[in-house]
């Protein structure tokens, strides 16, 4: 039991020395940090501890610049076709193929892209989208806190879902 004691403790204090707090995360980012591109790597849910690895499934970049955010995602598995299979078919079939570049059979999006200008408030990020694949996205706002940026990793958390489960999110520096 003391040893678990001194450890907690000694991992409290470190926590305490970085910055950081389990509820706030990092309290002093430089935005200077977050400048640069991302790849979005895992997910995990931080109330049962489940991790999803966003990387085996699809390429996924955040590009952060002093004001603005862009974010790029396609799944790995999307559909190709070369440019001489395309000429040979109708315009109908064409336009079909073209749809499953973006959307797949369940009409789920597997190539989507945002452009958001951001304010970064402490460890706060609000974002508010300028670009979307869907017009009714544009001029939504949403927030999500950093709890680490340093120059290999960022690691964010969504606001609580309608169940009230956060999920953290970390990338790793590509640039």
């Amino acid at each position: 039991m003391y040893k678990l004691l001194k450890l907690l403790t000694g991992a409290a204090i470190a926590l305490s020395a970085s910055g950081a707090s389990i509820e706030r995360g990092q309290t002093s980012i430089n935005p200077r940090d977050l400048i640069g591109t991302w790849e979005w790597v895992t997910n995990k849910n931080l109330s049962s501890g489940e991790i999803d690895s966003i990387a085996a499934k699809r390429i996924a970049w955040v590009a952060y610049t002093g004001t603005h955010n862009m974010y790029l995602s396609m799944e790995k598995n999307r559909p190709v076709r070369t440019r001489d299979e395309l000429a040979k078919l109708s315009p109908e079939e064409r336009m079909k193929v073209s749809y499953g570049y973006v959307w797949n059979e369940k009409n789920q999006t597997i190539f989507t892209g945002t452009g958001t200008t951001y304010t970064l408030e402490g460890n706060k990020i609000t974002y508010t989208n300028q670009i979307a694949l869907s017009p009714g996205g544009i001029g939504r706002v949403g927030s999500e806190t950093i709890v680490r940026v340093d120059r290999t990793t960022l690691i964010i958390h969504r606001p609580p879902n309608s169940s009230g489960v956060v999920i953290e999110e970390t990338f790793r520096r590509l640039d």
